[in-house]
């Protein structure tokens, strides 16, 4: 396989997501295109039509822009592994639902908890390096409770590592610096860091 993987236009899209969600889309569980040579965007609707899924992985690719991650939050209660790793997607990892900036794709600032990461409960896995999102590492990321594995390397991310990642009882891999030993929380607690001095 090579190319985009997604229609191009909005309109192509729309119907492809009605479709799938008519179909196989709200039924699917499990969808891996690792290292397909795929290239695009990722449109909300077809995210949208995934409202099962337990795991997605887009990893090694050359998918590019943001990532729907407001949809994630809002429409994949299922989600346990997500791997987006080995990509070009990029912009700011989406703030807590009453933090968001309205127009970002990160959260609408509403506070009605679409962009929350306490929706996605059931998230063991979040892998995300060799990308190029950048911005802080949000706050909200204490909030998924079942997570196990964190990889943030090779991205551009400013600021601290936040707190609340410190108090994640079942995180036993954190990783953010590419080539660089691996933080177990079960033995020690992370402290709040530069993001600078862990790249």
């Amino acid at each position: 396989l090579a190319g985009p993987l997604f229609p191009p236009s909005e309109e192509e899209a729309e119907a492809e997501a009605e479709a799938a969600s008519s179909s196989w889309g709200g039924r699917l569980k499990y969808l891996s295109v690792e290292d397909n040579f795929l290239s695009g965007t990722v449109p909300e609707e077809i995210v949208e039509a995934w409202t099962s899924l337990e795991y997605l992985n887009l990893g090694k690719n050359s998918f590019e822009g943001p990532f729907p991650w407001r949809s994630v939050m809002a429409g994949m209660p299922s989600l346990q592994n997500l791997r987006l790793y080995g990509n070009r997607f990029s912009g700011a990892l989406p703030p807590d639902g009453n933090d968001g900036d309205e127009g970002d794709g990160a959260g609408d600032g509403d506070g009605d908890g679409d962009g929350d990461y306490g929706n996605l409960d059931r998230l063991t896995h979040l892998v995300l390096h060799d990308n190029r999102f950048e911005g802080e590492i949000p706050t909200g990321m204490g909030d998924l409770s079942n997570l196990t594995h964190l990889y943030l390397h090779g991205n551009g991310f400013t600021g601290t590592v936040p707190d609340g990642l410190g108090s994640l009882s079942e995180l036993g891999k954190f990783r953010t610096v590419s080539g660089a030993p691996i933080y177990n929380t079960r033995r020690t607690t992370i402290e709040p860091r530069h993001v600078s001095a862990l790249r």
